[in-house]
Order: structure tokens, then sequence, then C-alpha cells
């Protein structure tokens, strides 16, 4: 078996060291052949990096590197074009200047190629290195990596996040005045934050990020998951002994699921999620460890943001697009950063309706773990003992005083003075504390007769909520008799139960409940 090409960026080192590589040239290849600049946005850990680095080593005619592979054939070797290279990711604006970070790489740049930059800032430089570059037979090639990180870094303190911007504007700017040195040019970043106002001045930039033809530029299709880890795959089936089509069920809904383009054309896995799970075979949130959403769930927090809408989120395209620094949405970052992905489309073509929603299992239940730590001020590992064990051992045992207490004891972890004495609150608490069980939770569920508050359905059962505030658990099972609820899940085959639920606003936790 090839090995797992964990953490592994530069293409160079995943060929030569006989890593594994789904093969993406074609899509290279087709996309790149024409035009010059373009625009690419996707979450962290998706492939950017290596797509960047594959570029790299293709314009500077690395055919040895390409052997065996797609491209192999079909492109001209002899053509060898200099390479400029930026990763902002490399970029310390911690511990140094960001102008000082920019000044190193082009510096560096320009050493490699033996040339003596006259500049005295890193815009000037980076304008002089383009022209003594792309001055031959053979243009430029400019290769931006995490565009956008210094400004990323500093979302939550604006100041420093709108000064980085001015510099990035002024640095990148250099492009729009090159294009006669320039064969082409890629920039790629998580979020389009900064976006508009950075290139603003840079017309011609494709952005390329949601368009049918890239959707499978980064992240691993099924089809490329069954193929290239398909020994992997085996060694799965003989250790979990379960199936090869149970194993890729489970793996499919824990780390499948991610779209960017506006036909819903492929469903992705997000690569670093994929091969530590191979490496490992561990089903964990191995993805969401690497970036803790702290600033979104804070966001979300503050802006009263209902966590059912994240469920099923209705959109314009508006959400994609919404990207000012001054003025942050937080449900288009959630969409930017890879918490939300496109699940559904609808509408005439010239109104289209677009339904957001989280991409996988492990999205899901982390970025829940995480909203309920910002809603009750506690850290996600106290909670992961305190909550989810807890409440996980009373759903599969059917211990429904213990799944209270559990519920009861998230709600007297919130702050007095940011707890919302009104149902809205209860269920939303409730529904991200459900969550967290790993099961499908639907909140205000819609029928014919009325509106279930909400279902949660395992495998094997499937329980049906009714919450009341300051009234009674009889009225509330006898709402779901009554408004027929049950009847909804009646054929399903699974054991059903009924519960009825009622908050004290004032003692702020559920006083009476009853299961029918």
């Amino acid at each position: 078996m090839n090995a797992l090409p964990i953490g592994i960026q530069d293409f160079e080192k995943l060929r030569t060291g006989n890593y594994l590589y789904a093969d993406k040239t074609e899509y290279y290849f087709n996309i790149f052949e024409k035009g010059t600049f373009f625009f690419l946005s996707r979450p962290r850990r998706f492939g950017k990096s290596l797509l960047l680095s594959t570029l790299k080593f293709l314009y500077q005619g690395r055919k040895d590197l390409f052997k065996g592979l797609w491209i192999e054939d079909k492109w001209d070797w002899e053509i060898v074009y200099p390479i400029i290279s930026i990763d902002l990711s490399e970029v310390n604006t911690r511990k140094g200047t960001l102008e000082n970070g920019l000044m190193i790489q082009v510096r560096e740049h320009a050493q490699f190629y033996g040339l003596e930059l006259k500049g005295t800032d890193a815009a000037s430089c980076f304008r002089e290195l383009i022209q003594l570059l792309g001055v031959g037979e053979q243009k430029c090639v400019v290769l931006i990596d995490e565009y956008d990180k210094p400004i990323t870094d500093y979302i939550s303190e604006e100041n420093i996040a709108l000064q980085h911007v001015k510099e990035l504007k002024s640095f990148y700017g250099i492009l729009k005045g090159s294009d006669h040195y320039l064969h082409k040019v890629l920039v790629t970043g998580v979020s389009k934050y900064g976006k508009v106002s950075i290139f603003s001045d840079l017309n011609n930039l494709n952005d390329i990020s949601m368009k049918a033809e890239t959707a499978k530029i980064c992240g691993y299709t099924q089809e490329e998951l069954e193929h290239y880890f398909g020994d992997y795959i085996k060694k799965g089936v003989e250790k979990f002994k379960i199936s090869i089509a149970e194993l890729l069920t489970s793996i499919k809904r824990w780390y499948n699921g991610y779209t960017f383009d506006d036909e819903l054309s492929a469903g992705l896995y997000n690569p670093f999620s994929i091969l530590n799970f191979f490496d490992k075979y561990q089903f964990k949130n191995y993805w969401f460890e690497t970036g803790t959403p702290t600033f979104l769930t804070e966001l979300i927090s503050k802006e009263k943001i209902d966590p059912v809408r994240l469920e099923y989120l209705k959109a314009t395209d508006i959400i994609f697009t919404s990207a000012d620094i001054e003025h942050i949405d937080g449900l288009s970052l959630l969409y930017q950063t890879g918490y939300l992905t496109i699940k559904d489309i609808s509408g005439h073509y010239e109104n289209r309706r677009y339904v957001l929603a989280f991409p996988n299992h492990e999205v899901r239940i982390s970025f829940m773990t995480y909203l309920l730590a910002e809603y009750a001020q506690e850290s996600p590992t106290l909670l992961s003992a305190d909550v989810i064990v807890k409440i996980q051992d009373a759903l599969w045992q059917k211990d429904w005083q213990a799944f209270i207490d559990v519920l009861n004891y998230v709600f007297s972890t919130v702050p007095y003075q940011i707890f919302n004495s009104n149902e809205a609150y209860y269920h939303a608490l409730v529904h991200v504390t459900l969550t967290l069980t790993g099961n499908l939770v639907l909140s205000e569920v819609l029928t014919n007769k009325g509106r279930i508050d909400t279902v949660l359905e395992t495998e094997s059962f499937v329980v049906i909520f009714e919450f009341k505030m300051d009234g009674n658990a009889e009225t509330a099972l006898k709402q779901i008799y009554s408004k027929g609820y049950n009847e909804r899940y009646a054929k399903s085959g699974k054991d059903l139960f009924l519960i009825g639920v009622n908050f004290d606003s004032s003692e702020r936790k559920i006083v009476d409940w009853m299961v029918g």
C-alpha cells in the first residue's frame, strides 16, 4: 500500500516518497488552460496547498514527478516558467509585521533566481521581481497560498484586520499592472472576507470557487475514495468485522457531504479527515480538532442565531459573497469556513434558493459541542464527560429520568445573565444537547395538523418531544396525541416514545415530564 500523506503538502515529496496521490491533473489542465487570473476559496485542510505545489512543479516542467498521471502525455514539458510562490501561512504576524513577512518571501525568491532588488518595501519589490522574471519569452507564474490568513487570524480584532487588508491590497495590487509579465496567477484562501477590498482593482480575477468545473478540484469524491483507498478499505473491513458497504456508509456519514457548486455535482470528503481515519481506524473529529471555531460560536451566541437554523438554513446567493470585514455575517462565515455547505437548491434560475446545513456528522457533532460550551461557559472537554457520555448512556438505556437530569444540568450551567426566559431558548438548548447523542435530531417538524417541537430518531426507536413553559407535562403529552404527531412515525417499524416536558421559567429547569 502507498503510504498516507498526512500533513504532506509538497507534491515533490509526495511523489518521490511513494505516498498515495489521487490524480487531479485532468481538472488542473482543463481549468487553468485558458485565462490568467484565478481565485479559489476552500475550507482549511482541503488540499489547497497541495494544489499550488502541484502547479508549481507542473509549470517548472518536472515531468519525472508526473509519471503515470493523466497529464503526463498531454503537457509540453519543454516549456519552463519562472515561479513566484507566496505562502501567507508562513508569515507570523504575532511575532513580526506583515510587511516584514512579505518582504522576506519576496527577497528569498530574488535570491533563488540570482536577482538583486532595489525596492524598499514589499509591494515595490514584488513588482520588481515579477518584471525581472517575466520579461523573457516565458512569463511569470504567481501562486499565492492562504492569501487571507493575516485577516482571518485577526477577524475578532477589527483594527488589526483592517490594517492588514490595507497592506495586502497594496501588495496584491501589483498584479493588476503586471499583466504583461504574467502567464498564470492563482490566489487561494479560506474565506472571501477581504477579497472584495483587497482585489477590488483586479477586476479580471476569475473566481472559480463555485463553478461546477472546479467542484472536484480539492477533496476526494466517493469514486476517488473507493479507487485510491481500496487496500485501506479492505483493512478496515477486517478490523471492524463488517461488510464493505457498512464501512463505506459509516465513513460517508462521518466525513462526506461538502459541496462547492450550485449544481451539486459532487459530495466531497475532507482529505485531512479521511487520511487520519485510515491511519488510525477510529471515527473521530480529525478536521475539527485542527481549528476550534471559538470566534464563530461566540458570534452565533452574540447574534442570537437559533442553532436549529443551522440544520436547515434557507438562503439566497448573497450568503456566498458577503465579505465585509467591518460587518461580519455569522452565517456567511460559517459557509465560507466549511462549517456549513450546500445541501439543496430550488427556485427559478433567476431566483435561486439554497439550503445549507452541516456537511457531515463530524462537523455537526463537534460544532454543537463547542456551541453548547459557549452557551454554558464551560470547556468542551468537561462537557464531553458531563453531558455527552451521560446523555448517550441514558438514551440507549431508555433511562428517561437520567435523560432529563442531563438536560437540567445543561440549563444549570448557563449563566443567569445570559439565560433568556422564553420557550424558544429552552428549545435551542435542548436541540443542541440532543444533537450530541449522535442521532438524527429534527426540531419544529411540520405536519398537517401542527408542528412537532423536536424528534430524536435512532436506528431502533423514535422519541417525540413536546415542550411547555410554565404549564404542565400532561398538557404537552396530550397535544402529541391530539395533533397526531405520533402518526407520522407509526409506520417506521421502530419503537416510539412520546415525552411531554414542562419548563419552569423561574427555576430554569424541567419540573415535570411524562412518557407516553
